[in-house]
């Protein structure tokens, strides 16, 4: 066999390595950006995450609206640019419209308590009493600002078996 037929062969596509070479460049799960999808904007972005932040629509209806992912939505209303890598300019937007959101509720809360007094809790039953009571008690525990408690330490649980007295063996004799 000469050089020229060699090549020839190697270079066929009946060669049995270039068929490998073939197999494994096949998109097999389509993942990744198809060609000529462009980045989305900035704009897109954080009307993406402000709107997913203040619960107008859920991930899954932003993803389907601006047809990207599911998982680049949960990312940028996490306010990560992609990959996880945070981006400090979305997560400030994501923060003031979460602000503007909390303002209004915590003022038409405060609306609803002036309007509350102790002459209409009067009229009520005591079984709605106790309801509205409790609707204002998840009220204040939700309006209260969350703590992070952090990393507590370790927990040590020390087991101690119980020893038990010689006097409650049963004592046996062995004779000799």
């Amino acid at each position: 066999m000469d050089q020229v037929s060699a090549q020839a062969r190697l270079d066929s596509e009946d060669n049995f390595l270039n068929k490998l070479k073939i197999s494994h460049t096949r998109n097999f799960n389509n993942a990744g950006r198809k060609p000529g999808v462009e980045n989305i904007s900035d704009e897109v972005k954080e009307l993406i995450a402000i709107s997913v932040n203040t619960g107008e629509v859920s991930q899954k209806d932003a993803a389907e609206a601006f047809g990207i992912s599911k998982v680049s939505t949960n990312q940028i209303s996490n306010g990560n640019e992609y990959k996880g890598k945070p981006s400090p300019v979305l997560k400030d937007k994501i923060e003031k419209a979460r602000s503007v959101v909390e303002s209004k509720a915590t003022s038409k809360v405060l609306m609803a308590l002036g309007l509350i007094d102790a002459e209409k809790l009067s009229e009520l039953s005591q079984d709605k009493i106790s309801r509205v009571a409790n609707d204002l008690a998840s009220v204040s525990e939700k309006m209260r600002e969350k703590k992070d408690v952090g990393f507590v330490g370790a927990q040590v649980i020390i087991y101690a078996p119980t020893v038990r007295n010689e006097m409650e063996f049963e004592k046996i004799e062995i004779k000799r």
